[in-house]
C-alpha cells in the first residue's frame, strides 16, 4: 500500500509539473525552442545579458534576424519600421560620453546626418540619445545607448522619413520599458 502511494504522489508530481509548463507557455525543458528563456519577444530572453526589455503586449514582433550580440523587431503595422537591440562588454572603462564618442564620428561616413544628442534619465537609468538621418535611403534613426560598466547596450529605431513620427512614440516606450538587472537577478 505505501508503495502505491508513493507511485500515486510521484505521478501526480510529475503532471503537476508537466501541466503548469503548458499552462504557463514554457517549455517543460528550460531554455529549448519553446521557451521564454529564448524567446525575445517573451521578454525573458535579455535577463541574461543583464538587462530586461518588455516587448510582450507593443506592437512590435521579433524578425527571427537574431544573432549573438542583437535581435531585431518590425512593427506590425508598418515592416518598415525596424528596432533593434544590441549589446556589448566593453573592454575599457569608459563613461557614457566617451563611449559614445568613439563611434559618433563615424556616422557621417555611413551616410548619416547627426540631428542631435542629449543625456538623459529614465526609471533610474541614465542615457544618451542620438538622432541622425540618412539622406540617401531617406530613413530617420534614434539610437539611445545605456550603460552599466561593463555592459553596454544600444537601442535602435528606425523607419523612412515621413513615417518616422509616427513609429517614434512606440520606439519611445519600448525605451522607457528598459532597465537593467541586478547581478543577483536570475531568468526564471
Amino acid at each position: 500500500m505505501a508503495l502505491l502511494k508513493i507511485s500515486f504522489i510521484t505521478l501526480l508530481v510529475f503532471l503537476a509539473a508537466t501541466l503548469s509548463s503548458q499552462i504557463s507557455q514554457s517549455s517543460p525543458h528550460p531554455a529549448t525552442a519553446t521557451s521564454a528563456l529564448v524567446d525575445p519577444q517573451k521578454g525573458l530572453y535579455f535577463l541574461t545579458q543583464g538587462f530586461h526589455l518588455p516587448v510582450k503586449g507593443s506592437d512590435w514582433i521579433n524578425s527571427n534576424q537574431e544573432n549573438e550580440q542583437g535581435v531585431l523587431f518590425e512593427l506590425k503595422a508598418r515592416s518598415t519600421a525596424r528596432f533593434s537591440v544590441r549589446w556589448e562588454a566593453q573592454t575599457a572603462s569608459l563613461t557614457l560620453e566617451n563611449y559614445a564618442k568613439k563611434w559618433i564620428r563615424d556616422y557621417s561616413s555611413y551616410g548619416f546626418d547627426l540631428l542631435g544628442t542629449r543625456t538623459f534619465s529614465e526609471n533610474q537609468n541614465r542615457g544618451l540619445l542620438i538622432d541622425l538621418f540618412h539622406p540617401k535611403s531617406n530613413v530617420q534613426m534614434r539610437q539611445v545607448v545605456f550603460m552599466q560598466s561593463p555592459r553596454v547596450v544600444v537601442l535602435s529605431c528606425s523607419d523612412e522619413k515621413p513615417k518616422f513620427e509616427s513609429t517614434l512614440p512606440q520606439c519611445n516606450q519600448l525605451i522607457r520599458n528598459f532597465s537593467w538587472t541586478s547581478p543577483s537577478q536570475k531568468a526564471p
